[in-house]
């Protein structure tokens, strides 16, 4: 069966989502974004699921006939490549399982952000258009115009949501609630801490080369242990005024007084600001030799739990570190307790206590 081919083409970029090609598809065409996605995979609600990540075979070869565009190009588009060198094949085989990728769309009441965005690349024609790695944990800002990325809409104030635009617009930066520009959002500097840890880990993923000062098994640990260490700077920003916690973020060159959201969410649905302040702290731990990292601990009587926070990402890398360091006190029990049974008194040794409690008060 043929299937209709849309009548305006465009080219997908590089290193743009599928998501944004096929909104910026509808507006050329003058049709709602949502209008073109159930024409495509032939469903009854539009954006269902985060199509940036895994796409069928069948369904990408029903694009290339609506677009014109190749089904490898549109593959290249999906986040599904590169997440597969980070998490397991359990994960993999369910995409609400994925790490490292930014929540969008309210799934199950937990908290979700909008479509990130460079108010720089959304000013220009050219670089109008949303990246792949913008989606991504470890990604920030944007490594061309070295600004913070933003996710709501600077005039309303709503998360960014190009998919659901009216077929009114004129172009991708706009609010799809308000019609405002999105360019127009205040630019915000962005540490080069930030984006070295952004650029150290694309470079691993792409070419299995490890940069940094710590030795890793393969990329997967990489990214786990990256994960810990923002886990690790968060909790030290938590309670600044424990003195390790002071002693470690100093050696970060963090300011202790920065406010951070508290909540106890995810990673991938942590604020832009914390991501940042976090990621900054993990490149500097990444760029300290492990060795000299445990003398600096041992030195401030630094224990295994500051290191051991996150207990559902030990990796073998903290754990090289933690395993030359001091198990915390509380955590191991107090010398010269007797293991032997404890007898309990019987009804009337107890009640006979009780009654000369009751005698001392009344004197």
């Amino acid at each position: 069966m043929m299937t209709e081919r849309w009548p305006i083409h465009t080219d997908l970029k590089d290193d743009e989502t599928l998501l944004s090609f096929i909104v910026r598809t509808a507006i050329l065409n003058g049709s709602y974004p949502h209008v073109l996605f159930q024409y495509w995979r032939n469903l009854q609600h539009s954006f269902v699921s985060d199509i940036d990540k895994k796409v069928d075979q069948n369904a990408l070869n029903r694009l290339s006939s609506h677009t014109g565009v190749s089904v490898c190009v549109l593959q290249n588009s999906l986040l599904d490549k590169l997440i597969e060198k980070l998490i397991d094949q359990e994960q993999y085989e369910n995409i609400r399982l994925w790490r490292y990728v930014m929540h969008i769309g309210a799934r199950n009441h937990r908290r979700s952000f909008g479509y990130g965005f460079c108010p720089e690349c959304m000013a220009h024609d050219h670089s109008r258009y949303y990246r792949r790695h913008w989606r991504l944990l470890w990604h920030v800002g944007c490594s061309e115009h070295k600004c913070q990325l933003v996710f709501d809409c600077p005039h309303c104030g709503n998360e960014n949501k190009p998919h659901t635009l009216s077929f009114q617009a004129r172009s991708i930066n706009e609010c799809s609630h308000c019609g405002h520009s999105l360019s127009s959002a205040t630019k915000t500097d962005v540490h080069t801490d930030a984006l070295s840890v952004a650029s150290w880990l694309d470079h691993y993923i792409d070419t299995g080369i490890n940069t940094s000062k710590w030795s890793f098994t393969d990329v997967q640990e990489a990214a786990l242990t990256l994960r810990q260490l923002m886990s690790i700077v968060r909790s030290a920003l938590n309670k600044p005024h424990i003195r390790y916690n002071m002693a470690m973020l100093a050696s970060m060159n963090i300011d202790a007084g920065l406010p951070i959201d508290r909540k106890s969410i995810t990673h991938e649905q942590w604020s832009v600001s914390l991501r940042e302040v976090t990621l900054r702290g993990a490149w500097r731990l990444l760029n300290v030799d492990p060795e000299s990292l445990i003398t600096l601990c041992q030195s401030n009587n630094i224990s295994q739990k500051f290191w051991l926070y996150d207990n559902k990402l030990k990796t073998t890398a903290i754990h090289r570190i933690a395993d030359h360091l001091a198990v915390d006190k509380r955590t191991t029990a107090k010398a010269g307790i007797s293991n032997s049974l404890i007898e309990p008194l019987s009804r009337a040794e107890a009640e006979s206590r009780w009654l000369s409690i009751s005698d001392q008060l009344k004197k």
